[in-house]
């Protein structure tokens, strides 16, 4: 069991671990906070590595997702989540080591313009 609390400043982020966690196939966002920057949005779906088995479908997308995690439609607004239940996972794959990934965070199916410095996120993950 490992976990991972990061800030990340971009929606893109490489994340290059300083030592490798083995014999991972389980992974669950166990917390996440951001604060809405513009209005109208619905849903922000984030994309970790590999661990992308959920399917997000709409009559103009169908995207592979981690977590999804709706928004208020207004701006500065705080979203936050918290997973109580330690014993379900947002993936369940094939074991892998993992050395580094990539997290994509995408609003209403486009790359989220809204992260930034000024306006992180920051996300708490386990793996098993």
């Amino acid at each position: 069991m490992s976990k991972l609390s990061l800030e990340l400043y971009s929606p893109v982020t490489d994340i290059q671990l300083f030592s490798k966690i083995e014999n991972v196939s389980k992974m669950r966002v166990e917390g996440f906070r951001y604060i809405t920057a513009t209005t109208g949005n619905k849903y922000m779906l984030l994309q970790v590595g590999n661990f992308t088995n959920n399917r997000f479908i709409t009559s103009t997308q169908n995207m592979n997702y981690s977590k999804i995690i709706f928004l208020d439609p207004a701006a500065s607004q705080m979203v936050r989540y918290t997973n109580i239940d330690y014993s379900s996972f947002d993936h369940v794959g094939d074991v892998q080591d993992l050395y580094n990934f990539t997290i994509r965070i995408y609003i209403d199916g486009l790359i989220a313009s809204d992260v930034s410095p000024a306006n992180p996120i920051q996300l708490s993950l386990h793996f098993e």
